[in-house]
C-alpha cells in the first residue's frame, strides 16, 4: 500500500509538472461535482429529488476555477514573494508575507469572486435577470460572511507552508464541506416559495 501510495503521487507530480492548468482544472472540477453531489443526496435528500444538471453547472464551474486560482496564487508570488517553511517550522516562521497575501486575497479577490460564482451559476441555470438580483441581494452577504468565519485562517496554512502547485488542491479538499454549503445555500427554497409550492402541490 505504501508503494502504491508513493507511486500515485510521484504520476500526480510528473502529470501536474507537464499539464498543470489542465490537472488544476479536472481535480477541481471533480471536487465541486463532489460537493454537490453530497449536498443534494445528504443534505437536501428530503426535499427535492437529484438533478444532475445542477452537478453538471458545479463540474463545469470547477473546470475554471481551477486554472483561475493557479493563476491567481501565482500572481500573488510573483508580486509579494514566496515565503514557504516545513510544517515543524510553522510557528517559528515570519508571517509578514503569507498575512499580506491573505488579506488581498480575502480583501479584494474574494469578494468579486463570490460575487461571479453567484451570477454565474445563476445564469447557467437560465434564470432572468430579477433571479440574478434577488440572489446578490439574499444569498450574496450570507456567502461573503460565510467566507470570512472559514478562509482567512486556511489560506493562512496555504501560503504559509503549501508549495504553489499543490495550493488548489489543498485548497479544494478543505473546500469539500465549503462547496457543498454553496451549492446548498444558492439552492436553497425560501420559506415563502417552499409555502407556495406545497400549496400547490396539495390536492
Amino acid at each position: 500500500m505504501p508503494r502504491l501510495l508513493s507511486s500515485m503521487l510521484a504520476t500526480y507530480k510528473k502529470l501536474l509538472s507537464q499539464h498543470t492548468l489542465k490537472v488544476q482544472s479536472i481535480q477541481t472540477a471533480i471536487l465541486m461535482g463532489a460537493g454537490d453531489v453530497i449536498a443534494q443526496s445528504v443534505v437536501e435528500r428530503t426535499q427535492k429529488d437529484y438533478d444532475i444538471y445542477r452537478t453538471l453547472r458545479f463540474t463545469l464551474l470547477g473546470s475554471a476555477i481551477g486554472p483561475s486560482l493557479y493563476v491567481w496564487y501565482s500572481l500573488l508570488d510573483r508580486i509579494i514573494g514566496k515565503n514557504l517553511a516545513s510544517t515543524v517550522n510553522f510557528s517559528l516562521i515570519k508571517l509578514e508575507k503569507p498575512l499580506i497575501k491573505v488579506a488581498i486575497d480575502q480583501g479584494i479577490f474574494a469578494p468579486i469572486f463570490l460575487a461571479l460564482f453567484v451570477s454565474t451559476t445563476s445564469l447557467l441555470e437560465g434564470k432572468g435577470v430579477d433571479d440574478l438580483k434577488n440572489r446578490l441581494k439574499d444569498d450574496y452577504p450570507d456567502i461573503l460572511l460565510a467566507n470570512y468565519k472559514v478562509w482567512p485562517g486556511v489560506q493562512i496554512v496555504n501560503f504559509s507552508i503549501i508549495p504553489l502547485q499543490f495550493r488548489v488542491l489543498f485548497l479544494q479538499i478543505i473546500a469539500l464541506a465549503w462547496n457543498t454549503y454553496l451549492a446548498w445555500r444558492l439552492n436553497l427554497i425560501k420559506p415563502e416559495l417552499r409555502s407556495t409550492i406545497e400549496s400547490n402541490t396539495n390536492f
